[in-house]
């Protein structure tokens, strides 16, 4: 039994360490253990009033880590044991939901683009009427600026946004012979 836990914390703990993205080097271990050190010193402090920041869950997850591999060796308590072990698992998926989530910079940039794109629909549909009308009226208009003239009264835009559309629209029917 003590070989079977001690095999599935090290799988964990090699997964631990993939999530940590360095080196499994002394140099980092030792980085590591004072980050263990200080969260102890600051659980101790601070009790059941912490609030747990991104950063702090992956020295959770190695806290538990080391509990658990000192009471597999220890094995006064298998109970113990396979509780710590239990826990670590469920501090690593916790760390691994964390590593999912995109920081928020990334979401409120996702959530603008959308507010932007549904602001700006009634534009598009209001273009895309503008280029369907001077494709059905072109050949009633001397020149595009005519047509961009009569649609700027028609759709209430001003005479720059219907001719920058007509003149998209131009260019589509353009290649479109081209085809």
């Amino acid at each position: 039994m003590q070989k079977i836990l001690s095999d599935e914390l090290d799988c964990l703990e090699d997964y631990a360490w993939e999530l940590l993205g360095v080196d499994r080097t002394e140099e980092e271990r030792k980085k590591l253990q004072a980050k263990v050190h200080e969260a102890v010193l600051v659980l101790w402090q601070e009790g059941d009033d912490i609030m747990v920041e991104r950063t702090e869950i992956s020295t959770i997850a190695v806290l538990t880590i080391v509990l658990c591999r000192y009471e597999i060796k220890r094995w006064e308590s298998p109970q113990a044991a396979v509780s710590l072990l239990s826990a670590a698992a469920r501090a690593v998926g916790l760390w691994e939901g964390h590593n999912l989530r995109p920081p928020i910079e990334e979401v409120e940039s996702f959530v603008g683009r959308r507010a932007a794109h549904a602001r700006h629909e009634d534009d598009r549909k209001k273009a895309e009427a503008i280029k369907a009308w001077y494709r059905q009226n072109r050949d009633n208009h001397s020149s595009m600026d005519a047509a961009a003239a009569e649609s700027a009264e028609i759709f209430s835009v001003a005479f720059r946004t219907a001719r920058k559309h007509i003149g998209i629209g131009s260019k589509e029917l353009r290649s479109a012979r081209k085809e």
